[in-house]
């Protein structure tokens, strides 16, 4: 396993800037996901990792060794695609082994690594087929079994189960969670799905426009968004902003919003200035229901078996609601929320940027 740094990585296509200035370190036996917005640059950045996309500017190093001008091959990397990339007419062995035959490495060798790659993925008993008597999640894990036979310093994987059901992209997920804890290889996965990135990275790198917004732990950046896209894009369902003015009301902080409806903020509140515009976020399972708070509308009740999201107006606001309990209110009813106090984020309206807590005043 090697690590992988990207310094003031660029790439531009003709006039377009697709990716930015990346500065990442990814350390040995890490995994890190890539997660952003369709048009991000995360897959651009994956291809330039694997020498597939030429850089336009900036140093690539895989253990240490600049590789911008080395092939992929020289590079000692695997990579897994989304559409599995399999020969149809070969084998699974065949399929694993390919890359070592061209390597000229003797036979006694080659069966011994497609039999531990299979060892480790239950494709034992499916040697002989060809592609297409496997399911897809079968075609998946044949793929990654080409990628560890190759004994590579660093795996890449480009949205890997994007093209697999529900039920198979939760499965799959283990699988790549477990296949990393046993080989202990340095893994990047670039995703669309953010819930596939909380459950199977030690770290995330949120990406938008070519550009890192923040780095870190899944629970760092769900607990500590650093702006406003981060907060809206890591959390399903999605948190809940809600704009509008700070003041106090009989002695209590409130946020107007826009249509004059005030909600009360437990705690603290940004000390900006009264009347000074915020961005108020809260995770839908810090909404909470009582007999004291601001009056809201039952809009949707979806229940989902453990959990009930709860859609509610506020005014003119829409507001998402998690809850564990069963509600006994009805869509249309009225009741009252509130927040819970250790739930609520503070963003600057004008930059979208966090107000750190250490700014804020009782």
């Amino acid at each position: 396993m090697s690590s992988v740094e990207l310094d003031n990585v660029t790439k531009r296509f003709g006039s377009v800037d697709v990716i930015r200035g990346v500065d990442l370190t990814v350390a040995k036996g890490e995994f890190v996901a890539l997660v952003g917005p369709s048009g991000c640059g995360k897959s651009t950045l994956l291809r330039m990792i694997a020498g597939l996309e030429d850089i336009s500017g900036g140093t690539i190093r895989i253990g240490g060794r600049v590789v911008n001008e080395l092939t992929p091959r020289e590079r000692n990397i695997a990579m897994v695609f989304q559409n599995y990339a399999l020969y149809p007419h070969m084998t699974v062995r065949e399929n694993m082994s390919f890359s070592l035959m061209l390597r000229k490495q003797p036979e006694s060798e080659i069966a011994k690594s497609v039999d531990i790659a299979a060892g480790i993925l239950g494709l034992r008993s499916l040697l002989d087929r060809v592609p297409g008597q496997l399911s897809g999640g079968q075609r998946q894990r044949v793929a990654m079994g080409r990628a560890i036979v190759r004994n590579s310093e660093v795996f890449l994987f480009d949205e890997p189960l994007s093209n697999l059901d529900a039920q198979l992209r939760v499965q799959m997920r283990t699988e790549i969670k477990s296949l990393h804890r046993t080989l202990d290889n340095t893994m990047i996965y670039v995703t669309h799905d953010q819930i596939e990135a909380m459950t199977m990275a030690d770290r995330i790198v949120v990406l938008r426009q070519g550009l890192i917004e923040q780095v870190g732990t899944p629970l760092e950046l769900y607990d500590r968004p650093t702006n406003v896209f981060v907060a809206g894009f890591i959390g399903s369902p999605a948190i809940n902003l809600l704009e509008g003015q700070t003041s106090v009301s009989e002695g209590k902080s409130v946020l107007i919003l826009g249509d004059g409806v005030q909600v009360p903020l437990p705690g603290t509140v940004p000390s900006l200035g009264k009347g000074e515009r915020v961005i108020c976020g809260v995770r839908p399972e810090h909404v909470q229901f009582g007999a004291q708070g601001t009056e809201a509308v039952i809009d949707l009740i979806e229940p989902t078996g453990s959990d009930t999201q709860v859609h509610l107006k506020v005014g003119a606001t829409r507001v998402v609601a998690l809850s564990r309990a069963r509600l006994g209110e009805k869509e249309g009813e009225i009741v009252k929320i509130c927040f819970n106090p250790e739930g609520i984020h503070f963003f600057s309206s004008e930059t979208g940027r966090r107000i750190d807590r250490s700014l804020l005043v009782p």
